[in-house]
Parts: structure tokens; C-alpha cells; sequence
């Protein structure tokens, strides 16, 4: 009977460590599983953390986008006309003939020159001027012809009398006089540009110009030369979305939820990108 316990004993002895490692192998594998689950949970929630900040900073971003609009609306004139019609020059290519001149004339200047050179709207101003200026006493348009060309006249003689200033004892500049008439356009006007549109036959004319100056004056002469002689339509309302915000308009309708349309990820993804 002594014989049968120690047999007992040592099965059980045997049996034990096999049990015990069996429950250790289970245990690992079930903390190996529940941090794998874990691990799964904190991905799911930095994916939905991601996106909902892509939702606000797309809001945000279209929000800026229209109180952009709003503000360029109420400090910008501006005008969408034909960029060319038939017996008058092209106001989109004379502007980047312009821009073209001013970038390969800054190339030749010292860095201490370029930083005395005037702004590009300067020039895109004068070329517009006084393209507006010939087109308007070429049709018979006298009283804005006279508008602009008194505003040509007051540039060039306020720069004489700067230039004068400058040799006769003032501050020595060194400029010459067409460096100075730049100065006194870049005081009137602050801003001037000439941009294509979707529409390749049309451009877009911006504007602003300082209060009770002759360039003023001139700014409303050339919006009635641009409605009369390119059939112009002058922008009072703030301008439509561009094509980028629409883009990220519909990110966020289809990040947010609330897209009605059936487009795929990979649809809006490949729209996105082109």
C-alpha cells in the first residue's frame, strides 16, 4: 500500500507542473490577445481624432475663405471683362508683357536696389492706364480719356517736384524721375492686377486706390472704358467659391457625414488631387 501512495505522489508531481504551465500559456496568450485588442481600440480612436480635425480645420479654413471674400468685396474694385475685342489691345497679355519686363529688370539689380524698387502693381497700373487712356480717346470716350490723362500728368508732376526737392539741398536719393513717378503712383494705388479667369476670353480686373486722388478719378474712368469698349461687368457681390474650396468642401461633407452623394474614397480622393 506504501508502494501505491508513492506511485500516486509522483503522478501528481508530474501532472502539476504540466497543469501549472498549461494555465501559464493560457494566460500569456490571453494578455498577448487583449493587448493586440487594446492596441486596436487606440488606432480606431486616433483615426476618428484625425478626422474630426480635418472636419474643423476645413471648416475653419472655408470659414476665413468667405470672410476673405467678404472684405475683398468691399476694398476691391473689380471687373470681369472681355480681355481683348476687336480694334483694342489685350489688357491680359499688355499686363504680363509688363510683369515679364519688371521680373527680368529686377534680376540685373543689386540687393540694396531691389529694396528700393517699386511693387509689380506699379507697373501693371500704368500699363493699364494708359491702355484704358488710348482705347477711351480712340472711341470718343473724352471724358475719361481727360480723367486718366490728368491722373498721368499729376504723377509726373508731382515726380519732378520730388526729383527737384531731392537735388536742391533735400535727401539725396539718386533716383531718377521714373523711379520717382513710381513712388507717387505706389502712394495713390495699392493695388492693381490683371488675372485670367475659368473663361479663357475673359480676365479679371482688381483694383484700390486712395480716396480724393486723381487716381481715383482715374480708377472709375478705366471701369467705364473696361464696361464700355470690352462689355465689362463690374463685381459688387462677394466672389463664388473657388474650385479649391470646393474641393474641401466636399472632404469635409464626406469626412463629417453628411455627403449625400455615393462617391467612393478613392473617387474623392483621385477629385481631390487632380
Amino acid at each position: 500500500m506504501g508502494l501505491c501512495l508513492a506511485k500516486r505522489s509522483a503522478a501528481n508531481d508530474e501532472i502539476m507542473p504540466a497543469a501549472k504551465e498549461g494555465r501559464s500559456e493560457k494566460h500569456q496568450a490571453k494578455g498577448k490577445g487583449g493587448g493586440t485588442q487594446g492596441e486596436g481600440k487606440d488606432d480606431t480612436k486616433m483615426e476618428k481624432i484625425l478626422q474630426r480635425s480635418i472636419v474643423l480645420l476645413g471648416k475653419l479654413t472655408l470659414g476665413a475663405a468667405r470672410e476673405l471674400a467678404m472684405v475683398k468685396s468691399i476694398l476691391l474694385t473689380v471687373v470681369i471683362s472681355n480681355k481683348v475685342t476687336t480694334g483694342n489691345p489685350d489688357l491680359l497679355e499688355g499686363t504680363k508683357a509688363v510683369l515679364t519686363a519688371y521680373q527680368e529688370a529686377v534680376k540685373q539689380l543689386s540687393a540694396e536696389q531691389k529694396r528700393n524698387w517699386s511693387s509689380p502693381h506699379v507697373f501693371v497700373w500704368h500699363a493699364l492706364a494708359s491702355t484704358c487712356q488710348g482705347v477711351a480717346a480712340r472711341v470718343g470716350m473724352k471724358e475719361q480719356a481727360i480723367a486718366i490723362e490728368a491722373h498721368l500728368k499729376d504723377v509726373e508732376v508731382q515726380a519732378v517736384a520730388a526729383m527737384a526737392a531731392s537735388l536742391s539741398g533735400g535727401p539725396a536719393s539718386g533716383k531718377d524721375l521714373q523711379a520717382h513717378q513710381r513712388d507717387v503712383v505706389g502712394k495713390m494705388v495699392k493695388v492693381t492686377r490683371v488675372k485670367k479667369t475659368f473663361k479663357i476670353e475673359l480676365c479679371r480686373v482688381e483694383m484700390n486706390t486712395v480716396a480724393n486722388t486723381t487716381a481715383q478719378a482715374a480708377q472709375a474712368a478705366i471701369v467705364e472704358v473696361m464696361k464700355c469698349a470690352y462689355q465689362g461687368d463690374q463685381r459688387l457681390s462677394q466672389a463664388p467659391r473657388s474650385d479649391l474650396e470646393r474641393k474641401v468642401q466636399k472632404l469635409v461633407d464626406k469626412l463629417g457625414g453628411k455627403s449625400s452623394d455615393s462617391m467612393s474614397v478613392d473617387e474623392l480622393l483621385q477629385e481631390i488631387e487632380s
